[in-house]
């Protein structure tokens, strides 16, 4: 059982990640400074490094917690592989949706070198990529998906469409809101313009 004084941390810390994350939607994250996010989280720069002593440590632990909670969403879900498949994208996408201009999730070389520097992400980011390869190999045998394509092929076309969510203001010009679209995307990736 965690102490007072555990919890209150780890309170501290989920604060200071929730700031990073309002910060960096306005500004990006090679914008963000230590002082900006002691500031933003109510907290005294000291404080702050005693939670991640730099910009990198603090994108491990977002990256961390980003991970372990589409963990927690994937273990959630039964039933067919493509109605999970179609759950997952969903979660990926209003995760997304927090971060309009900067999906925590996207693939470019920081967070490739970062799957491939620190073991627990790494380590955590390979089981959940099998466990979404296994579903789209079930989807397949079950002919919800063409084996004409690869599990990279189809993993590559769900995140292409997290990033669907980012343009909002324009959509929500039209009338259509965040879960609509989210909605309509995932329908529309795996059961086509029907």
């Amino acid at each position: 059982m965690a102490s007072n004084r555990e919890k209150k941390l780890k309170l501290r810390e989920a604060q200071i990640m929730r700031s990073a994350v309002k910060l960096i939607d306005e500004s990006g994250f090679a914008m963000l400074t230590m002082d900006q996010l002691a500031a933003e989280s109510g907290v005294a720069k000291a404080t702050l490094y005693q939670h991640f002593r730099s910009k990198d440590e603090l994108f491990i632990a977002m990256t961390k917690t980003a991970l372990q909670q589409l963990a927690d969403h994937m273990e959630s879900l039964s039933g067919p592989a493509i109605l999970q498949l179609q759950s997952i994208m969903r979660f990926l996408m209003r995760s997304g949706a927090l971060l309009e201009d900067h999906p925590p999730m996207t693939m470019h070389e920081d967070i490739l070198h970062l799957f491939r520097s620190n073991e627990s992400v790494g380590a955590l980011f390979w089981k959940l990529s099998e466990q979404l390869f296994t579903l789209i190999r079930q989807a397949q045998a079950d002919g919800e998906i063409s084996a004409d394509y690869s599990e990279a092929f189809v993993v590559s076309m769900i995140m292409t469409n997290v990033g669907v969510i980012r343009g909002r203001a324009v959509y929500s010009e039209a009338g259509l809101t965040a879960e609509k679209i989210i909605d309509n995307t995932a329908k529309i990736l795996f059961t086509g313009l029907k």
